[in-house]
């Protein structure tokens, strides 16, 4: 938990968003295509997060999040545990930040330019280790978002002594839903 203790309001136009005027969640209205395989709870995207409603296990996506903190100093959407009242009512959700770009699954299934991301060696790397470390259960492309950051590179003109801007974009990728890692490697028989 970001800020233990504390009670802080959502803007009243987020809750809006998530609740209707009969006091039935919008559930129905956010369901993820099950079709396509995204997943089994309802994520609505309102402003610049996403709830995770009745979330699994929130404790092992802020494990995942505080250990990746820890050694590389970045990486995951921050999340938090957050309770609603709404019309007398108390709804359990995880908020977490909506990471800009891609399904990672619809990159690699229908996107022509799948060959051509660049990526970021190094933040790549950096989720490589982390899957080796907390050894997710389904680290599935879907589970995925490739975002397309802005670098920028200050390299030295030969011709004169002014630097050059040139503006760079590298893909890197996010995993938005840990919370089941730290599986066993080994089933019991």
């Amino acid at each position: 938990l970001l800020f233990p203790n504390q009670i802080r309001q959502l803007k009243p136009e987020f809750v809006w968003k998530l609740f209707d005027q009969s006091n039935r969640t919008k559930q129905d209205q956010y369901v993820v295509n099950r079709g396509d395989g995204y997943g089994r709870r309802h994520t609505p995207h309102v402003g610049p997060f996403y709830f995770k409603w009745n979330p699994e296990l929130p404790g092992k996506e802020f494990a995942v999040g505080l250990l990746h903190q820890a050694i590389f100093g970045r990486g995951t959407p921050m999340v938090d545990l957050i309770r609603v009242e709404f019309a007398g009512q108390w709804y359990v959700m995880m908020m977490s930040e909506a990471i800009e770009g891609e399904n990672f699954r619809n990159v690699l299934e229908g996107d022509a330019n799948a060959e051509s991301l660049e990526w970021d060696q190094r933040f790549f790397t950096e989720q490589i280790l982390l899957v080796l470390l907390t050894n997710p259960e389904d680290a599935k492309p879907n589970n995925y978002i490739v975002h397309h950051h802005h670098v920028n590179n200050n390299n030295n003109n030969n011709n004169n002594s002014e630097q050059k801007h040139e503006q760079e974009y590298q893909d890197r990728l996010y995993c938005v839903d840990n919370d089941h890692s730290f599986v066993s490697s080994v089933k019991s028989s």
